[in-house]
This record gives C-alpha cells, structure tokens and sequence, in this order.
C-alpha cells in the first residue's frame, strides 16, 4: 500500500465577510475579460454542473469566491466519452490565467489553498470550460465537478460508527461532511471495496486544516483530537494519473459528535478481497431493519461477478457471530442458530435477498427490538471451489 501525506498550512485567523458589490464587479469584469455569457453561472459546492458545447469556440463561465486558507478543487469529464476533449482554465481574481487542465477524458485542477503571499488570493475567481486543441470544434456535454472546503454542502453527514458506502464515477468527487467537538478524538477508515479500477484519494478538510489521508492502497485511516471543533469534509476521488478509475468505496468514522438513531450494522470483511462482497440494500445502508419497515429485512446482495466460472450460491442468517474463523473457503462469522437460507444458481452475476424468505414474515413485534442477527454469503466458481464473502451483524431497532 503506498500512501501519501501531506499537510497544508494552519488557518489561525478568523474569517471575514466581503461586501457583494465587490464580488458582483468582479464577476462582471470576468466576463468582459474573458468573453463567453455575459452572466456566470454558479457552481456547486460539493456537488456537480452539467452544461454542453454547442458551438465552435463556446466558453462557460463559472465563478466562486474563495477566503484566507480555503482550499478547492475542481474536474470537469467528458460525460459521452465523445471527440470532445474537455479544458478548464482558472483565472485569479485579478484577470490572471493561474493554471489549464486539457485531457481526452478529465480535466483536473488538483487541490489548491487561498493565501495572501502567493497567486492563489482572496477574491472572486474565475473558471472557464471550453473544448481544447484539435476538438475545439467538436461539440459535448460535460460534468463540472468543485469542492470549497471548509464550506462544502455535501449529500450526507457521517455518523458515529455507521458505515456509508459510496461509488466514485469517472471523474467524480464524492463530498461527505461530520461536525466534531473541540478535543474530541476522531478515527477513520475509508476502504476500498473490491471489484474497480479506483486508485483511491481521500481528503479530510477541517476548520483550520487540510491533510491528504492517501492516494493508492485499498485502506486509508486517520486519528486527530480536533482543535478547534466545527464542521470537516471528506473527499473521496480516484487520484490516477487520468482520474477515470471507478469503483466502490466505504467510510466508517468513531469518535464524531452526531450519533446514528439506533444501533449502526456492523461489517465484517472477507478474507480477502476477490472474496466475494456482501452488500446492504436495505432503506439505510448503515442501519439494521426497524419494526415494520417495509424496506426490511434482510435486503443485502452478494456480488459473484468475481467468480471464475458460474456455480451455486448461497446467503445464510444465524442468531449469533464470531470472530473470524479461518476455514479452507475464507473467513467465517456465522454462529449460533441457523435461521434462514437461500440458495441459488448464479452467472457470475450479483444476487439478491429480498423480500424474506416464504414463511418468514417483517418483525412487528416490538419485543424484537434490539435483537440481533449476522448474514453471510457464499458463491462457487472460485478456482473450483467456494469462497465466503464478508458479513454484516445487524440489530433490529424502532
């Protein structure tokens, strides 16, 4: 596993508000500047824009402001995987070209920090897409991705000890936010999942502080005591020379102050990982089932795609876990009781469990509330042979 860290510098000043007037100025002089519409359009933080090149020549025009130790990032992706060749120009606040990114597939303008000492000031800046060298001309459609940490809005908060499960597309920045106390001590685990071509990046931006927590390997972990406390971002990319590497990922924090509503699923990992991977499909993929839901239970898919030949699976639930139990197919967590069983035929495909099994009904009865149970699958094919996926440990809540 090769990692790479670095720390950007402190951030000990507060922050000032700027007026609008000076920003909506230098809006306006941009586009006189810089042509294409005489009104930017806004991006998104922590989020994505798409537009497209209709016309030869066309240029967007976006615009962000940016104060004293932000640090941002943006990619823009050629959605079609067309002729077009996607370039994004950054301009500073005065008018100045700072940096071009020209690729066939994903244009990247890697993390930057806003200082006063340097070009990257405080101020209005300018971003321009447009189409580059010989596919000037070519029309397409594009996806701008941009992050502005620390005040990126992302799609979901993490949670004290709930695992979340994302999956990075070509080009894509994935953003997920975590509020932390002063002196509270945070712990992370971001993994890899099995099955992409990812070389996976993650970022962790907080208050007054930014750290690259890795590029390459399937694990990146972290430990800090946060001074101050406020709000962090996480960013998680694929940190390959092009940025076209996809795949799935999981993030798992301790530590933080937001605690889930009830009991988070606990997820063991295989053996190995071309084991076969067991995933939750269920209304919160963090979450046991709740009484009543129709969403619940037992909703998890097992993806035999990694299997050398087509064979026989099969998910199984028991009453009980235990620690990893090495045997000859991978590691074994199931214990206790045997409750239910599918089994199957598979095509090196991905399979499913849901609804529950015929005879077993969605747990109604409040009684069950804080009962727990383990799933585990198992899929042929492997060099002959089975090979046991990982398995989740769930507890049922209200």
């Amino acid at each position: 596993m090769s990692l790479t860290y670095r720390s950007l510098s402190p951030r000990p000043e507060k922050r000032s508000l700027r007026g609008p007037s000076l920003a909506c100025a230098l809006r306006g002089l941009a586009a006189l500047l810089l042509g294409g519409s005489a009104l930017a359009q806004s991006l998104v933080n922590g989020g994505v824009v798409r537009g497209t090149i209709a016309a030869p020549g066309e240029r967007h025009t976006y615009t962000f402001d940016a104060q004293r130790y932000d640090r941002f990032e943006l990619r823009v992706v050629d959605v079609d995987g067309s002729s077009f060749s996607p370039q994004l120009e950054l301009y500073s606040p005065g008018g100045a070209l700072l940096e071009t990114s020209v690729s066939p597939d994903v244009a990247v303008l890697d993390t930057r920090e806003v200082d006063i000492g340097g070009q990257v000031r405080p101020g209005t800046y300018t971003v321009v897409v447009s189409g580059a060298g010989g596919a000037r001309h070519e029309p397409g459609t594009y996806d701008l991705y941009f992050v502005q940490a620390p005040e990126a809005i992302a799609a979901e908060e993490l949670l004290d000890g709930l695992t979340i499960f994302g999956e990075i597309e070509r080009g894509e920045l994935d953003t997920y936010t975590f509020t932390a106390l002063a002196g509270q001590m945070i712990t992370g685990t971001i993994t890899d999942l099995p099955g992409g071509s990812l070389r996976m990046r993650t970022e962790r931006f907080g208050p007054n502080r930014g750290y690259s927590e890795g590029i390459g390997g399937n694990l990146h972990t972290f430990t800090t005591t946060v001074s101050p406390g406020g709000i962090a971002v996480l960013v998680v990319s694929d940190g390959s020379s092009t940025a076209t590497g996809t795949g799935r990922y999981s993030i798992l924090l301790h530590g933080v102050a937001a605690a889930p509503p009830y009991p988070p699923s606990v997820f063991h990992r295989s053996e190995t990982q071309a084991d076969p991977f067991l995933f939750d499909n269920a209304g919160h993929a963090g979450l046991g089932p709740r009484i009543g839901d129709p969403a619940e239970p037992f909703n998890v898919s097992l993806d035999c795609s990694g299997a050398g030949t087509p064979g026989v699976y099969a998910l199984s639930l028991s009453t009980g876990q235990q620690s990893a139990l090495t045997t000859p197919w991978g590691w074994l967590y199931l214990d206790g009781t045997l409750l239910l069983q599918k089994t199957g035929a598979h095509a090196q495909s991905i399979e499913t469990w849901f609804p529950a099994p015929a005879g077993f009904s969605l747990p109604n009865d409040l009684t069950l509330v804080g009962r727990s149970y383990t799933v585990q699958g198992a899929c042929g094919g492997f060099s002959g042979s089975f090979r046991l996926s990982g398995a989740i440990t769930q507890t049922i809540g209200q």
